[in-house]
């Protein structure tokens, strides 16, 4: 049945990526699709990310509308996760949100004086990832370059938001 299938999605390339990914950040951002039913994958993802120990914002995606984002976004608290934050990439919306609750975690545990925030994207396929990434690195802000990743297939990008520097480690598998 369809579980089967969305499983085969999900195959160990793709969780060796997201592995290396998370080991190399210093935050997650876990991107779920706030117009469906949260799956087995986003669960899947949800293990993982708490095996991590890392700290992870949840951005609950394609929220164009107000009235959506006050109906959906608590569904979401049940991932476990403190930080709930409902974006739409597509729209350019809750991206300076989600990017300063990057920031305000961050300068608690590091010193970013000298250093960018780095930062990866999580989440099953068709999400949005992709579109978030974009929304992130966009035009808005300074891209100061990309980086070909040596020990992954993946690009990693490099944007200045509010004068920090950022680097999104971009995990290629992961963006079907």
């Amino acid at each position: 049945g369809g579980i089967t299938l969305e499983r085969e999605d999900f195959n160990q390339d793709i969780k060796m990526q997201a592995e290396l990914a998370i080991a190399e950040s210093n935050i997650i951002i876990f991107v779920v699709d706030g117009r469906s039913e949260l799956n087995q994958n986003d669960y899947l993802v949800r293990d993982m990310l708490i095996k991590s120990g890392k700290k992870v914002i949840v951005a609950v995606n394609k929220l164009d509308n107000l009235k959506l984002q006050e109906e959906s976004v608590y569904n979401y608290y049940v991932l476990g996760f403190e930080y709930v934050i409902p974006i739409s990439a597509v729209h350019n919306k809750g991206i300076n949100a989600l990017l300063d609750e990057v920031i305000k975690d961050v300068e608690e545990s590091v010193d970013i004086e000298d250093e960018s925030i780095k930062f990866t994207v999580i989440g099953r396929p068709n999400v949005g990832k992709s579109s978030l990434i974009n929304a992130l690195v966009g035009s808005k802000r300074s891209i100061v370059s990309d980086i070909a990743g040596t020990t992954r297939d993946a690009t990693d990008s490099k944007f200045k938001y509010n004068g920090q520097d950022f680097t999104v480690i971009d995990t290629a598998g992961l963006r079907k």
